[in-house]
């Protein structure tokens, strides 16, 4: 009988240390992925900045709008491409 018992404690012992171990890691995980995605939006934050008038997203570098699949072409202040 005492080892029957001896072996359900070992194993609730087991079970309980490997969950504590995996709820470490995920939590560790998601601080990660929050911080790797802080650093996206700052990089993007620097890179851009929302234009009111044109109610868009516009790289700062030469003013191109931000669209959905990739940037157009910048529009030359003549109105030419």
């Amino acid at each position: 009988m005492f080892i029957a018992e001896g072996l359900i404690v070992g194993l609730v012992c087991v079970w309980v240390v490997w969950s504590l171990f995996s709820s470490v890691d995920e939590w560790l995980q998601g601080r990660r992925d929050r911080k790797q995605t802080d650093r996206d939006l700052e990089k993007f934050n620097k890179s851009h900045h929302y234009d009111d008038r044109r109610q868009r997203w516009v790289r700062n570098e030469d003013g191109a709008v931000l669209e959905e699949y990739g940037y157009r072409e910048p529009i030359s202040p003549e109105g030419k491409k």
